[in-house]
């Protein structure tokens, strides 16, 4: 070997090498970072959207019971004020609330509490009657057992202690939101909202709701093969829920998850961090008007967000390694070519050092020198194009290829097929982004909307833009008439008016209603010219695609969204629309029972202003009566009067 090294072939052979070797390394190097650098950054960004959207869910769940809740609040404070009209009485409030968590199948218990004698002043009337203790303090609670409802009055208000739920909105008149709890096996919080008339408080409305479908939601998170688990963790640390998990419920965060830092519970802010080789990302989340924050924290090893970079990397350290064996190979072959016609020289010289006269023929020409050089420029000509592909892909540019010289090339076949995963991986992840901000961008949409059509109008106008689409409707399940269900087209976009002659669906009539039977997607292309008028909710336009997506809750479907476009729908906007329609179909379930709740209202309203109209006409009645016993008293003292005079003349 050091006879190798001194000779010329070698040393030239090995300072080659030296310098191909360092060139290899500095762009392996560089590109594992580079790789790393962007899985992280990447796996992170898709936490933080995962995150986002798991909050906005589970924020649209619970304000069902905020916004129910709240209501009631509202309701029972004006009833209240001095001077209102919409006065309510005790079988009135219990109506009420009986009838709300009648409507709303995920309530567990509707109630209210009242301070003493705060109500209407007649505590001592209603001693031990149903929904009172035994002082006649107004504290009805309406609860779920199986299907059935019952009513008892709450206990253990008296105490601070076992009433915290209680005292808790009383000290700082605003809403309040339990931190979640056992009781009698079930898994609940408690949504609580003070009834503050004139700055004096009166009592408190409250909903208790199951915390069951947060278990449901974290177990539906399948990233990264399962191997990344997602929390939910309330305000004061304690833990929700847990990707299959469901005995951590009710657990300090503290206690499962090591070195958490609990500041972090202190935080408005999105937080990612690096512990032990484990990505944690912590989004937090609004409570209603509560004041509390929850969080969406998802955990995963680093060694499972770099496995596919580990998989780039590994394919291109083996392409250095193969480049690096063939690029010494040809070195020294080109340099053994370069040396022979010394090597003859110097036999000879030797030759004619110790006296012989016989010499080896040297080949002068140079045309066999020229072809090897040719050789090695072409060489390293293709080494240099892979080193430059290779650079590009370090530095995030995939438009780049490497030119394949022949069938046999594997090295540049397989950079190409490298450039290819890395292209296909990079639309993924623009189609998972664009996924992620769509449910963003339709969650405080829904978040915002009150009024069902202009929900309607809302969801369909932005959606059609979102997705480059042409034209689309909202189809919505009308019951109002029990002899009449059809479905009802309340939202449209891109048609004239002129064009809806028929506004409402029979259940199984055309497309939509087999769609709302169906419960299923219908995804249609290549539409004939005349389909679209005759089958379709929409028209007569004559799209290429169409599609219908059932809006379906709690396995109820609440109606159908209807989309039509000249271009064709891909697979991720097909599950997208799928993913927004459950969302759409939650949305108008809570406006539905808001609308019940609100012509409940009305209806009380109503009910009590005719009994005001009862009470004046007995008031007046009773006055008229009052009037009429008076003229009697004053004839019969005049006739009393009248008789004693004539006695006396007699």
């Amino acid at each position: 070997m050091k006879r190798f090294l001194n000779t010329l072939k070698g040393k030239i052979t090995t300072s080659v090498s030296v310098f191909a070797i360092a060139i290899l390394l500095l762009i392996s190097i560089t590109t594992t970072i580079k790789l790393r650098d962007n899985a992280l950054q990447n796996a992170e960004k898709m936490a933080l959207s995962e995150c986002r959207d798991y909050s906005g869910k589970i924020t649209s769940e619970l304000d069902k019971a905020l916004l129910a809740n709240r209501s009631l609040s509202y309701i029972l404070t004006a009833s209240i004020l001095k001077d209102s009209a919409e006065k309510l009485n005790r079988t009135q409030v219990m109506n009420i609330l009986k009838e709300v968590l009648t409507n709303s199948p995920t309530f567990l218990g509707c109630y209210t509490a009242w301070e003493p004698n705060a109500f209407d002043r007649l505590d001592a009337e209603y001693k031990s009657t149903i929904g009172h203790d035994s002082t006649g303090r107004f504290l009805p609670y309406y609860y779920r057992v199986g299907n059935e409802i019952k009513l008892d009055p709450i206990i253990g208000i008296a105490s601070e202690t076992t009433a915290a739920w209680y005292y808790e909105p009383k000290k700082t008149k605003n809403e309040h939101v339990t931190d979640p709890f056992y009781y009698e096996g079930v898994y609940m919080i408690s949504f609580l909202a003070p009834i503050v008339a004139e700055a004096n408080f009166y009592g408190v409305t409250g909903v208790d709701y199951g915390m069951d479908f947060m278990q449901k939601l974290v177990d539906g998170y399948k990233m990264y093969e399962g191997n990344s688990k997602l929390s939910i963790i309330s305000a004061s640390g304690t833990i929700v829920a847990v990707t299959n998990k469901p005995k951590l419920a009710g657990k300090n965060i503290g206690e499962v998850f090591q070195n958490f830092n609990p500041q972090f519970l202190k935080s408005a802010s999105e937080i990612t961090s690096n512990y032990q080789d484990t990505v944690r990302t912590l989004v937090p989340f609004d409570l209603g008007m509560s004041g509390k924050k929850w969080y969406v924290m998802i955990e995963t090893p680093e060694s499972v967000l770099m496995k596919e970079a580990n998989v780039f990397i590994t394919t291109i350290v083996l392409i250095c390694i193969v480049s690096l064996c063939l690029l010494i190979f040809g070195i020294n072959y080109l340099v053994g070519k370069l040396t022979s016609p010394i090597n003859t020289i110097a036999i000879n010289a030797k030759a004619i050092a110790i006296g012989k006269t016989e010499m080896m023929v040297i080949n002068r020409s140079s045309e066999e020198i020229q072809i090897l050089d040719d050789s090695f420029s072409e060489l390293m000509k293709s080494q240099k194009g892979i080193t430059e592909v290779c650079t590009g892909i370090a530095n995030g540019d995939f438009t780049q290829k490497a030119m394949v010289r022949s069938d046999e090339d594997l090295l540049a076949m397989s950079v190409n097929k490298m450039i290819d995963n890395l292209v296909l991986a990079a639309k993924n992840d623009k189609q998972r982004n664009w996924s992620a901000e769509g449910m963003a961008k339709f969650s405080d949409i829904l978040r915002a909307e009150v009024d069902l059509k202009q929900l309607s109008d809302t969801i369909i106008s932005n959606l059609i833009k979102y997705l480059k689409a042409n034209q689309g409707g909202i189809f919505v399940l009308n019951e109002s008439d029990k002899d009449d269900i059809h479905l009802e087209l309340l939202a449209c976009y891109a048609y004239d008016r002129k064009k809806y002659l028929h506004r409402k669906i029979g259940i199984g009539e055309g497309l939509v209603g087999q769609c709302y039977l169906e419960k299923e997607n219908i995804l249609l292309s290549e539409i004939p010219s005349n389909y679209v008028a005759i089958t379709s909710g929409l028209g007569n336009s004559t799209p290429r695609y169409l599609i219908l997506a059932p809006l379906i809750y709690n396995e109820k479907v609440m109606g159908v969204i209807e989309i039509a476009s000249f271009h064709s729908i891909e697979k991720h906007e097909v599950e997208f629309i799928n993913k927004l329609a459950e969302s759409i179909a939650s949305t108008i379930s809570s406006v539905k029972i808001n609308e019940r709740t609100r012509l409940l209202l009305e209806s009380s309203q109503q009910q009590a202003e005719e009994m005001r109209s009862q009470e004046e006409e007995i008031r007046q009645n009773m006055e008229e009566l009052m009037a009429s016993q008076e003229e009697m008293t004053r004839k019969e003292i005049a006739y009393i009067e009248e008789i004693k005079s004539l006695k006396e003349r007699k």
